[in-house]
């Protein structure tokens, strides 16, 4: 009977008519295991390493975007000030209208109804160094924290008083980002 399987007596394995035994070696089993085994650990480190991208990715996005948002803050406020200082340290070899903080007098604008337009506020944007943050602090003391992970902060005026605000952002890929941006307070010619 040409083409006929039988059941051998011994387990695992089927014998052909033509006496050929079919079956796996404990070799090829071995093999088999080594193949797959390798070709998991490969797709699972892929994952793993798409899933740090991912992760990373998302927070360089969310430190950039608090960034743009401080100097938004910072250059919408600018527009609208009173009196510009520097008050705190010039940074060594740069100019003297160059600081890492700028105070500011601008109108009450939001807070007019509680001091009836009398007092202006008064604001201060500073670069905290051993925190690395960019802070805002009030008239009131009142402290609030911009950006993280600030690794330079400068303000500077030039001679039409355009100030230019500079703040470089650790993303902690090894590449710096800088957002620079300028703004021309109304109330200086």
């Amino acid at each position: 009977m040409r083409g006929r399987v039988e059941s051998s007596h011994r387990f695992g394995s089927l014998q052909c008519c033509c006496g050929h035994q079919r079956g796996f070696t404990l070799l090829e089993l071995i093999m088999v295991l080594v193949i797959a085994g390798t070709l998991a650990g490969v797709s699972v480190s892929f994952m793993m390493d798409t899933a740090q991208v991912y992760s990373n990715s998302a927070k360089q996005l969310e430190l950039m975007e608090q960034g743009r948002q401080a100097i938004r803050m910072i250059a919408k406020e600018v527009r609208v000030a009173n009196d510009i200082s520097f008050p705190s340290y010039p940074l060594p070899g740069n100019p003297p209208n160059n600081s890492d903080s700028i105070r500011f007098d601008r109108p009450a604008g939001e807070l007019w109804w509680v001091n009836q337009g009398k007092f202006p506020t008064n604001l201060t944007y500073a670069y905290d160094v051993p925190e690395k943050r960019v802070t805002r602090v009030s008239d009131h003391q009142i402290e609030v924290p911009l950006v993280d992970n600030v690794t330079d902060f400068s303000i500077s005026r030039d001679s039409y008083n355009l100030i230019t605000i500079s703040i470089t952002l650790d993303n902690g890929s090894g590449r710096p980002l800088t957002l620079i941006t300028s703004a021309q307070p109304r109330g200086f010619n």
